[in-house]
């Protein structure tokens, strides 16, 4: 296991941030969404359940196959707001072919 050192972060590690209640949190950005790995009592705890994770998730394509940090991860958040656009129009176009068809 290799933990994801950084000069840049307040904590040092690359993933943690020190929440204000004084823990630390475990996450990053897939495809514009946060995904949590949870909060813990120590950087050095957050560090090591971001490198399973990001370990784990590279090494195979499916949350269920990479073991319970990776499947018991949180998304939090929502599309950006360009694809929610993009999908919007598709949908209209959709409807308008479908009425054109019809």
């Amino acid at each position: 296991l290799r933990l994801h050192l950084s000069s840049s972060r307040a904590t040092g590690y690359k993933g943690v941030q020190q929440c204000p209640s004084g823990r630390f949190h475990a996450g990053h950005r897939v495809d514009g969404r946060r995904v949590c790995y949870g909060t813990f009592d120590t950087a050095v705890e957050a560090a090591v359940a971001y490198a399973k994770a990001v370990g784990e998730a590279a090494t195979a394509p499916a949350a269920e196959e990479a073991g319970p940090s990776a499947a018991n991860a949180r998304v939090v958040g929502r599309k950006r707001p360009r694809e929610e656009e993009e999908q919007r129009q598709e949908e209209e176009e959709q409807q308008q072919q479908q009425q054109q068809g019809s």
